[in-house]
């Protein structure tokens, strides 16, 4: 439903802490972005899984990966040299991108199955 998602995503959005270091960000399509924003003024259909495609130079890869946060096996991306927050990409806390990732991603991965 668009406008629980809208609800979802400012209150959400409402508790988000001041930026700083050791938070979890991700980054998301500004043009995605856009499409959801009309979606849940109820100006367009729902935009499909969460395409970041227009931020990388290539296709991910696996790498051993350890930080303070992750461990394991984590896909790696290159992104595009030049990008601009709010131009080209959203930055999203943690919180709010699990939103996304539950009403989107997860769809994606249904449907791939």
């Amino acid at each position: 439903n668009p406008k629980e998602e809208l609800k979802a995503y400012n209150k959400a959005l409402s508790k988000v802490p001041a930026l700083a270091a050791g938070q979890i960000y991700y980054l998301i399509s500004t043009k995605w972005f856009q499409q959801w924003e009309e979606f849940v003024k109820g100006q367009a259909a729902a935009p499909g899984c969460i395409d970041n495609d227009n931020l990388v130079l290539e296709p991910p890869t696996t790498s051993p990966q350890t930080n303070a946060n992750v461990t394991g096996t984590v896909p790696l991306v290159v992104l595009k040299p030049g990008l601009q927050e709010q131009v080209d990409y959203q930055l999203l806390h943690e919180s709010v991108w699990q939103l996304f990732y539950n009403w989107f991603v997860v769809l994606c991965i249904f449907f791939l199955l």
